[in-house]
């Protein structure tokens, strides 16, 4: 009985040898569609990178245009958060809660309620 045992076992650990094997080349086979993506994204990302520059040099003949637009936008947005600001102080939300709903430093939220508050 016990011959028998040894003989099935030695029969189960040669198939798991030879399915061992038989692994190794899909591992292969894995790794060669992993270059090929490799190869894939490098040039994706090279063509990026070129339509990219194309992009940066037209937007520099278009700087002096696009400095005016930024600074517009930007007054536009301080003027924003001055209308939130206050906005919420008149509900009577607290500076400190107006700095964190706002993500704007405390310092800046006194200021701009103290500008509220004396040219109202």
């Amino acid at each position: 009985m016990s011959t028998i045992l040894i003989i099935i076992l030695l029969i189960l650990a040669a198939i798991s040898l030879v399915l061992s094997f038989m692994k190794k080349s899909d591992t292969a086979s894995l790794e060669k569609e992993i270059d090929e993506r490799s190869v894939h994204l490098l040039k994706e990302n090279s063509a990026l990178r070129e339509r990219i520059n194309r992009i940066e040099d037209v937007l520099q003949i278009d700087s002096s245009n696009a400095g005016h637009n930024f600074a517009t936008e930007q007054i536009n947005l301080n003027e924003l958060l001055k209308q939130e600001i206050t906005v919420l102080y008149t509900s009577g939300v607290s500076p400190e809660n107006i700095a964190i709903k706002t993500a704007t430093p405390l310092d800046k939220v006194e200021k701009i309620i103290y500008d509220y508050v004396h040219n109202v």
